[in-house]
C-alpha cells in the first residue's frame, strides 16, 4: 500500500473505532500508528466487521468521499472503538477527523468552504414578531399560521422551510389582516386601549383564588365599555368549575361560570361611567364549592377598554399614526403621490430588510392611487408589501448566486438581517438598518451584539433556542398518566420557564456555560417548589433560588423539564434521558436502532422478567447488535434514576427495590447519581462548548452542519474557552465565523456537492411504533399548547414561543 494510501486507512480505520491491536499509539502518533492500534484487526486485510472494508474503501479513492461520512461521525462522537476496547483519547479523535477532513473531504482551513443556505422563510414566530416590530401591533399572528417542520433540532431550517399553497393563501389573508389593524381607512375612531396577558399583574391567593389586575389611564371621562376574552380547555387535565369576576374602576361588570375542561372561549363584558385618571381592571377567579391550596385556575386574558362612548372625541389609533406620519394627505395629486411614495418606501424599505428600489416603490405608488381615500389605497399598497416573497424570504443577493465556487461575504444588509433574526427573531432596527445603509455595520458588530443582547427583544431568542436546543418545549404535552394530570400540569410552564431562564442567566451574567450542569440554584416558583421538596418559596413569580445541598437538585439534570419529557408516562426511560445527554449535552449523533431489535419490555433473564429497569437494560445489552450503542447512553439515563417519571425524588424503584443510580460511563468515570454525572460532563468543558457551538451555528445559519463546517467549530470553541466559558465569547465568535459572515453560490441542487447527509435520524421520541401513531395526535396538540404558551408568556409568567414538541413514544432498543 502507498505511504498516502495507508495513511489514509489508518486515520479511517480508527475513525471508525475497528477493534484493537496490542500496540497503543502515542498522543501524537501519526494517522497508520493510529489506524494499526485501534482498528486493523477489524476493517483491513479481509476483516470486513459491519460490512465495512477499509483497504477497498481506500483503494476507491476520491469516488468514496461521501462514504466517509459516518465514519467521520462515528469517531467524532466517541461510539467507536467499542466500550470494552482500548480507545483514543481526545487529541488523538481529534487528530484522526482532522486527517478525514483533509484527506477525504478534501477541506482547505486556509479556504474555508461557508456553505450553502436555502433561502429561508420566515417561521411563524419570525413572522409573528416581524410583523409586530414593523407596524407596533398587538395582533396574535402565530395562531393564524400552522406549525412549522423541523430540521436539525431546530424550526427555522431552510430545507424544511417549504411553501405549500395552503400556506401562501394564509400568507395573502393575513397581509390583509394586518393591514386592516393598522390603518383606519374610515376614519378617525373612539379612544382604544388594548390589553394583552402582559399587562396583568397575578396573586394566588391561600383559599385558592386569583385576582388578575391590569391598570388603564383613561384620557377622558364619561361611559367606558370593557371586555374581556380568554380561552379554556386545550391539553390541560380539568381542575373542575370556577366562578369568574370583572369589576373596572371598582364596579362589577360581569360574573361568568366556566370550566377548565373542553375548548372554549369566555367572554365577559360591561359599560360604566368612569372620571379620567387610572383604574384597575380586576378579574377573579374562584374555585366552586371552595378553594384548597392545591386547586387554582390563572387565565391568560386578552382584553380592551373603549371610550368615552357618550363624547365627541374620536382619534387615529397609534399604528395608522405611525404609517402616516406626515399627518393626512395634501389635496394637491402630485404632492399626495409624492406622500405615498415616502410612506411606501419607509415601509417597503424595512419590510424587504434593504431598500426596496425606485422602481418597486413606483409600482408601490400606482396601487396607492388606483383610487378611493388616500388611506384606503395606501393600504391596498402595505398588503402588496406584506405579500412579496421580498418580505416573507429572506433573501441574501450576491453578484453570482448560481456560482458554487464563488465565495463572497455577505453585504450589510444581509449581515443586518442574519443579527436581528438570530437575537429578536425580527427585522432589523432602525440603528442596525443605518449602520447597513452606510456600509458600517461590519466594523461595529460587537457593539451591535451588546447593545442588541441588552434589548427586550432578545428574550426572545433565549426562549426560542432554549426551547429547541435543550427542549423545554416538550414538557408542555409530554404525556402524563391521568392521575398524575392535576398534579403536572399547573407545572408544565413553570418547569419550562425554570430550564430557559436557567439558560439565560447564565449567559446574561457572563458565567461559564459549564454552569448549566453544576449550577447550585435554580429558579422556583411555590408550586415547582413544593414539588421538588424545596421549602421557603412563596408566590407564583418565578426567582432565583439558592439550592440547599440536602435539596439533591441543581443544574439541568435535575430539571423537571427534561426528566418528565425524557419519561414514559408512568415510569422513567433511562434509554430516553441518556440520549438526551448525548445529544444535547455531549453534541453526540446516536445511530439509529437496528430494524429488527426487540423491545425493551421483552428482555428476559432466566426465563423470568426482570425485576428493574437495571436488569432489563442489562438483558437487552445481551444483543450484540444494541450492546455498542447501550453502552454509551445506559450508564448515563441509570445516574439519574433517582428521579421518577414526575421529577420527584426517589429512594425506591416501583418493584420496591432500592433505587441503585451508579454507573460507569463509556469514558470510564465511576458516577452515582446526577450530582456525579453533572459533575463528570463539566469535567470535559470543550466536549459540551463544542456542542452548544454546533447547535448554536445551526441556529444562527439555517442549515445543519457537517464536515466542512468543522474548523470554524473548533474555532468557535477555542475562542469560547479562552474568553471563560461565556456566552457572549461564544456568541461573537460564531458571528464572527466565515459561515455566518459569507456565503457561496448555489449549484441549483437541491444539496450543494460535497455536502450530503443534510438530514438527521428524527429524535428518539419520534422512533418506534408508538411515536409514529402518535404523530398526527401530536400535530393537532401543537396548536393547542402553542396558544396557551404564548398567552402565558404575555401574562408575564415568562416569555415564549410557540412550543413544538414530540410525545415520547416507546423505549428506544
Amino acid at each position: 500500500m502507498r505511504p498516502r494510501a495507508r495513511r489514509a486507512a489508518a486515520i479511517l480505520a480508527a475513525l471508525l473505532g475497528l477493534a484493537p491491536s496490542p500496540v497503543r499509539a502515542g498522543e501524537d502518533a501519526e494517522p497508520m500508528a493510529l489506524f494499526e492500534a485501534y482498528c486493523f484487526d477489524c476493517h483491513a486485510n479481509g476483516a470486513r466487521k459491519g460490512g465495512l472494508a477499509l483497504d477497498e474503501l481506500l483503494g476507491r479513492g476520491g469516488d468514496a468521499g461521501a462514504e466517509w461520512g459516518p465514519v467521520w461521525k462515528i469517531v467524532r462522537h466517541e461510539f467507536m472503538p467499542p466500550a470494552d476496547a482500548d480507545r483514543p483519547t481526545d487529541a488523538e479523535r481529534r487528530e484522526m477527523a482532522r486527517w478525514i477532513e483533509r484527506e477525504a473531504f478534501h477541506i482547505d482551513e486556509a479556504r474555508p468552504d461557508p456553505g450553502r443556505v436555502t433561502i429561508r422563510r420566515l417561521n411563524r414566530m419570525e413572522y409573528h414578531h416581524t410583523v409586530r416590530d414593523l407596524f407596533g401591533i398587538d395582533l396574535d399572528i402565530a395562531r393564524e399560521v400552522p406549525p412549522d417542520d423541523t430540521a436539525f433540532g431546530f424550526d427555522n431550517i431552510g430545507d424544511a422551510l417549504t411553501l405549500s399553497p395552503a400556506l401562501l393563501e394564509t400568507y395573502l389573508n393575513l397581509a390583509e389582516k394586518v393591514v386592516a389593524n393598522v390603518v383606519a381607512t374610515d376614519g378617525p375612531r373612539r379612544p382604544r386601549f388594548e390589553l394583552d396577558p402582559r399587562r396583568f399583574r397575578n396573586s394566588r391567593l391561600d383559599d385558592g383564588r386569583v385576582e388578575q389586575v391590569a391598570q388603564v389611564e383613561l384620557k377622558h371621562a364619561g361611559r367606558h365599555r370593557a371586555e374581556v376574552q380568554f380561552r379554556l380547555g386545550g391539553f390541560r387535565a380539568s381542575t373542575g368549575d370556577y366562578d369568574v369576576a370583572m369589576d373596572f374602576g371598582g364596579t362589577r361588570l360581569a360574573e361568568q361560570a366556566v370550566n377548565d375542561g373542553g375548548e372554549k372561549t369566555y367572554v365577559l363584558g360591561g359599560e360604566v361611567d368612569l372620571p379620567a385618571g387610572k383604574h384597575a381592571l380586576t378579574l377573579t377567579t374562584t374555585p366552586k364549592g371552595g378553594g384548597d391550596r392545591g386547586r387554582s385556575l390563572t387565565l391568560f386574558p386578552r382584553g380592551s377598554v373603549v371610550g368615552p362612548l357618550d363624547g365627541d372625541v374620536f382619534e387615529y389609533p397609534e399604528t395608522h399614526r405611525r404609517v402616516f406620519f406626515d399627518g393626512p394627505a395634501p389635496e394637491d395629486p402630485a404632492a399626495r403621490r409624492a406622500y405615498a411614495k415616502a410612506i411606501l418606501a419607509r415601509v417597503a424599505d424595512r419590510a424587504f430588510r434593504r431598500p426596496a428600489g425606485e422602481a418597486t416603490v413606483d409600482r408601490l405608488a400606482d396601487i396607492a392611487t388606483e383610487g378611493g381615500s388616500f388611506e384606503a389605497g395606501v393600504a391596498r399598497a402595505i398588503a402588496a408589501v406584506l405579500s412579496s416573497p421580498r418580505f416573507f424570504y429572506r433573501a441574501e443577493l450576491q453578484p453570482n448566486p448560481d456560482e458554487p465556487a464563488e465565495v463572497r461575504p455577505l453585504d450589510d444588509y444581509a449581515l443586518a438581517s442574519r443579527l436581528s433574526y438570530l437575537l429578536w427573531l425580527s427585522l432589523p432596527d432602525e440603528e442596525l438598518a443605518r449602520l447597513a445603509a452606510e456600509g458600517k455595520l461590519r466594523d461595529d458588530v460587537p457593539g451591535q451584539l451588546r447593545r442588541m443582547l441588552a434589548d427586550p427583544k432578545s428574550d426572545r431568542f433565549f426562549e426560542d433556542f432554549a426551547g429547541q436546543w435543550l427542549r423545554t418545549r416538550n414538557i408542555l404535552l409530554a404525556p402524563i398518566n391521568q392521575r398524575d394530570l392535576g398534579r403536572i400540569d399547573p407545572l408544565r410552564f413553570p418547569m419550562k420557564r425554570e430550564t430557559e431562564m436557567l439558560f439565560e442567566h447564565v449567559a446574561r451574567k457572563g458565567r461559564d456555560l459549564v454552569e448549566l450542569l453544576t449550577a447550585d440554584y435554580s429558579f422556583l416558583n411555590q408550586r415547582l417548589a413544593e414539588h421538588y421538596g424545596v421549602e421557603g418559596v412563596r408566590g407564583d413569580e418565578m426567582r432565583l433560588v439558592k439550592l440547599p445541598p440536602e435539596s439533591r437538585r441543581g443544574g439541568l439534570l435535575t430539571h423537571g423539564s427534561l426528566l418528565i419529557s425524557t419519561s414514559n408516562p408512568g415510569r422513567t426511560s433511562p434509554v430516553k434521558r441518556g440520549v438526551f445527554v448525548l445529544e444535547n449535552l455531549l453534541g453526540k449523533e446516536v445511530p439509529p436502532p437496528p430494524p429488527d431489535v426487540g423491545d425493551l419490555d421483552d428482555a428476559r433473564v432466566d426465563g423470568r422478567r426482570p425485576r428493574t429497569l437495571r436488569e432489563q437494560l442489562a438483558a437487552h445489552r445481551e444483543q450484540a447488535s444494541c450492546a455498542s450503542c447501550h453502552a454509551h447512553f445506559d450508564p448515563v439515563g441509570l445516574a439519574m434514576e433517582n428521579y421518577d417519571h414526575l421529577g420527584r425524588w426517589r429512594d425506591k424503584e416501583r418493584s420496591g427495590e432500592p433505587v441503585d443510580a451508579t454507573a460507569t460511563l463509556v469514558t470510564g468515570e465511576a458516577v452515582a447519581g446526577a450530582t456525579e454525572l453533572e459533575k463528570a460532563l463539566a469535567a470535559r468543558p470543550e466536549v459540551f462548548y463544542r456542542c452548544v457551538a454546533e447547535k448554536l451555528l445551526t441556529y444562527a445559519l439555517g442549515r445543519g452542519l457537517d464536515p466542512a463546517d468543522a474548523p470554524a467549530v473548533e474555532t468557535i470553541v477555542a475562542k469560547t474557552a479562552a474568553g471563560g466559558g461565556s456566552f457572549l465569547a461564544m456568541l461573537s465568535a460564531v458571528v464572527d465565523s466565515v459561515p455566518f459572515r459569507s456565503r457561496r453560490g448555489d449549484s441549483g441542487e437541491a444539496v450543494a456537492a460535497g455536502r450530503s447527509d443534510r438530514f438527521q435520524p428524527p429524535p428518539p421520541e419520534r422512533r418506534g411504533a408508538a411515536g409514529r401513531s402518535l404523530a398526527a395526535a401530536e400535530r393537532r396538540a401543537k396548536l393547542e399548547a402553542e396558544e396557551r404558551e404564548r398567552e402565558a408568556q404575555q401574562a408575564g409568567a415568562g416569555r415564549s414561543s410557540a412550543p413544538e414538541a414530540a410525545s415520547p413514544g416507546e423505549d428506544r432498543p
